[in-house]
């Protein structure tokens, strides 16, 4: 099967789904016809007529879900809404910190609410939002509206695991080879990572040639910043893949490409954790450096990568942080902190080594200078 669609049309309404090129409307398959998508349109020729059917408008959203291997695409919902899961029987929706938000008009089509969080940060660097949904009943798929946006959602198929690892990127995409090796060797079982742009064939290329990892890729196809130091598709993310991996996993690590941690006192982050069981936050603290005195491209780094090479620079105490949190334990994460944790459960770990040489991106005053 290739997509699904929940179609309101003028006359019935229901599931339809594509496969082999022919659309078919779910349980009545001798009822079919071709189609073609052209962006936000879609065309169904049936046997004896046509229509076009708008992905989205005013009144409706008929979110169209692609399905290929673990790649999650931008459902666009709306200005506000960055992203809606279907998680075991919760439903995760994220929204724009920075947008106007009324009182959302929730309702279901087949199952019932029986909770509602909302998990708000209102740090004027790193803000978030985040709706929590709990639902009566399990569901394999859902039909949601959200102030007369009608949403069909399928539960998220996430590997049950122990260590996942998330990461934001755009341009530097060729760096995440290496760090899928290094972190997989330091015990991540599953990778949760975010594509700061419409995922294209290079991008599934990459993630095709590493399908040895447990790879999740989302499109996240928003605007980095809001205004000058307010931070917007990460902290989004960050926050999103937050409570979607509560439903799966156990820890998270919170880090990006560049960043590669020295584990100095144990073998990997499963001693670390086992050692450490009363530990909620893992810390670890920034070190700028070079990896020799080139300049590395992007796409060279693989090959290149060697740790004996290490020029050390800027040692950050503070500011920079990075986090392997025990997602059971918290609800809201900034880039470099967590908000409204009030244990003391917080443990100094090691710091990473921050590669600043590379040829699209080179950084030198990070080397020598204290930058806020």
């Amino acid at each position: 099967m290739d997509y699904e669609i929940y179609i309101k049309h003028t006359d019935w309404e229901g599931i339809c789904y594509f496969e082999n090129n022919k659309i078919y409307r779910k349980n009545i398959t001798t009822e079919y016809g071709n189609y073609n998508l052209n962006k936000n349109i879609l065309t169904i020729y049936w046997e004896n007529w046509s229509s076009e059917i708008f992905i989205k408008d005013n009144n409706y959203i008929y979110y169209l879900s692609k399905k290929y291997n673990n790649i999650i695409y931008n459902k666009n919902i709306s200005d506000n809404i960055s992203n809606i899961s279907l998680c075991n029987k919760n439903i995760i929706i994220s929204l724009s910190p920075y947008a106007i938000k009324d009182t959302l008009n929730i309702n279901l089509l087949n199952n019932t609410i029986i909770n509602k969080n909302i998990y708000c940060n209102n740090d004027f660097y790193e803000a978030s939002y985040t709706i929590i949904i709990e639902l009566l009943n399990y569901s394999e798929s859902i039909i949601i509206n959200i102030d007369n946006y009608s949403i069909y959602l399928e539960q998220l198929n996430i590997k049950k695991h122990n260590i996942s690892a998330m990461t934001l990127f755009k341009d530097d995409y060729n760096l995440l080879k290496r760090y899928l090796k290094y972190y997989s060797n330091l015990g991540v079982d599953v990778f949760f990572v975010y594509y700061n742009n419409e995922i294209n064939d290079n991008i599934i290329k990459l993630i095709n040639e590493n399908n040895n990892y447990n790879i999740y890729l989302i499109e996240w196809n928003y605007k980095y910043w809001h205004s000058k130091d307010q931070h917007n598709a990460q902290t989004m993310a960050i926050n999103d893949s937050l409570h979607i991996l509560k439903n799966y996993g156990n820890y998270t690590l919170y880090n990006d490409l560049d960043e590669f941690i020295i584990l100095d006192d144990y073998n990997n982050f499963n001693d670390m954790i086992s050692l450490n069981d009363d530990i909620d936050i893992f810390q670890f603290k920034n070190r700028f450096c070079k990896m020799g005195n080139e300049l590395i491209k992007y796409e060279d780094f693989d090959n290149v990568f060697d740790l004996s090479k290490i020029i050390k620079g800027n040692y950050w105490d503070k500011y920079r942080e990075k986090l392997l949190i025990n997602l059971n334990k918290i609800n809201i994460m900034g880039i470099h902190k967590v908000f409204n944790y009030k244990s003391n459960n917080t443990k100094y770990i090691s710091e990473f080594y921050h590669i600043i040489n590379f040829k699209e991106k080179y950084r030198e005053d990070l080397m020598t200078e204290w930058i806020t």
